[in-house]
């Protein structure tokens, strides 16, 4: 009798996720790492704790019992992830998940939600580009959500040991012109513009709140941009949970309702 034929071997590079959290972001994390997995089932999903402004311990234990991993940084966030310790601290974290020279390692924001994971997917079968996030495709990306290789990951961790940094200088900023210095050819990157509701990255406007329906189409949506008075920064945890339901209901190939009110 013949052998069964034997399935193609998976790819041996992966995909990691990872959140730098503190304290303020807490009550948003469940819905952080709720539409990550359902964005990118098959990564790695890392929170990286900062020991000076620690989340509480039931939040991290909500996460862990979610299959995220839970680290704890030691070196100063600068405020928002600023400054050259800062930034050699986040590119260091990013290189101890590093498994293979060809994985993709993701940084995004707490209050960024993830809601199609296919570019991520595309991307990684892609060995010839080395970034790929939202921003400008000749100086920059911004920090909400972005991927790097592996292998460039490393590269650009040696390259700003080696830069003079203003002591506010933002983590995105600094990772975006690095990588693009040494990568120079637009071909080794994709970057997307971000705008309103009808880009696949986009940020929430706030005067639909708390509705999420207009993004249902959407990659991801940033909830980072302050929301005008009365709305407080409280609101951003009802619109990623809506943002929630609507990709959940996406996943299931129902557009209906979900997402368009309270919840």
């Amino acid at each position: 009798m013949k052998n069964k034929q034997k399935s193609k071997n998976p790819l041996k590079h992966g995909i990691v996720l990872h959140v730098f959290v503190y304290y303020g972001d807490s009550a948003l994390l469940r819905e952080t790492f709720l539409c990550a997995r359902m964005a990118l089932p098959e990564a790695r999903l890392v929170a990286v704790d900062d020991e000076a402004c620690p989340c509480p311990d039931a939040t991290r234990s909500e996460l862990e019992k979610m299959g995220v991993e839970w680290r704890v940084s030691h070196w100063p966030r600068g405020g928002n992830l600023r400054g050259k310790s800062c930034i050699l601290g986040i590119l260091s974290e990013m290189e101890a998940s590093i498994r293979h020279e060809d994985d993709v390692l993701i940084k995004m924001d707490a209050d960024t939600c993830l809601l199609d994971g296919a570019v991520f997917r595309s991307f990684a079968g892609m060995k010839e580009k080395v970034l790929c996030g939202s921003g400008d495709p000749k100086e920059r990306i911004y920090g909400c959500l972005y991927a790097i290789r592996a292998h460039a990951l490393r590269r650009v961790r040696t390259y700003v040991e080696g830069l003079e940094l203003d002591p506010v200088m933002p983590e995105d900023v600094t990772v975006g012109f690095s990588t693009m210095h040494l990568y120079p050819d637009p071909e080794s990157r994709m970057v997307f513009p971000i705008g309103g509701k009808g880009d696949a990255w986009t940020a929430y406007r706030w005067g639909y709140y708390p509705d999420a329906r207009p993004y249902r189409g959407c990659t991801m949506v940033t909830v980072g941009d302050p929301p005008p008075a009365p709305l407080t920064k409280e609101q951003r945890l009802p619109v990623m949970r809506n943002l929630r339901l609507v990709a959940q209901q996406r996943l299931m190939g129902n557009f209906g309702f979900p997402g368009s009110g309270q919840v």
